[in-house]
């Protein structure tokens, strides 16, 4: 067998598979894996967002709080 009747078996030479030989009803364990990458990265930005927020807010309330009171 040469390299190309392997690929078009759906296994590529690096040994991942290229998807093609998924079942019909039974979910691809990479896309499932996909599928927690994509939730762990939309949690991640989320997380550095009201970190980031947080690190400009609280130092303005601080600045504000002492403005206003003194």
């Amino acid at each position: 067998m040469n390299d190309h009747s392997i690929e078009e078996a759906g296994e590529r030479k690096d040994g991942w598979s290229s998807g093609d030989r998924s079942t019909a009803g039974e979910p691809e364990s990479g896309s499932k894996l996909r599928r927690r990458l994509r939730a762990l990265g939309v949690w991640g930005f989320l997380f550095f967002l009201v970190k980031g927020l947080l690190w400009l807010a609280i130092p303005a309330a601080i600045a504000a709080w002492r403005w206003l009171s003194g």
